[in-house]
């Protein structure tokens, strides 16, 4: 196991919480003032433009990226482990790092689905904001 891909793992489950927070956020039936706010920060937040050498990118663009790639390496990982039976390592030591890589195979989903449902659920109550206010005017139009 190399302690890089350890540290960028738990680099990579601090980011999922921020994303699991957001959707918890969004789903608490808040005021519509604080409501609107918090989708607004949402939406920023995922529409945030990250810039590294001259190439730029949105937030939740990055988050995609870096789950697919985590979920590749992990799934590899767990292959690997799956077809060698790890013959040099005992028998505990080898079925650790067989739990390790499914671990990390969850994990990478787990963050995957997280930022998909967050992008959507903030989709949707921003549509649903949009739609109360004009209802909202037109009944006021119509009094």
């Amino acid at each position: 196991p190399c302690p890089a891909m350890a540290t960028f793992y738990a680099f990579y489950v601090f980011w999922v919480w921020i994303g699991m927070v957001l959707l918890i956020l969004l789903t608490i039936p808040f005021p519509m003032m604080i409501r609107e706010r918090l989708v607004r920060v949402v939406h920023h937040f995922l529409t945030m433009r990250i810039t590294v050498l001259n190439a730029s990118a949105s937030f939740l663009s990055l988050a995609f990226a870096v789950s697919a790639f985590l979920l590749g390496v992990a799934y590899h990982d767990m292959q690997k482990r799956a077809d060698h039976a790890d013959e040099k390592l005992g028998g505990a030591r080898a079925l650790t790092l067989k739990w390790r890589s499914e671990r990390n195979f969850w994990i990478a989903l787990t963050g995957f689905v997280l930022y998909w449902a967050l992008y959507r659920y903030a989709a949707l109550v921003r549509e649903l904001t949009d739609t109360q206010h004009e209802q909202e005017d037109e009944d006021g139009e119509s009094s």
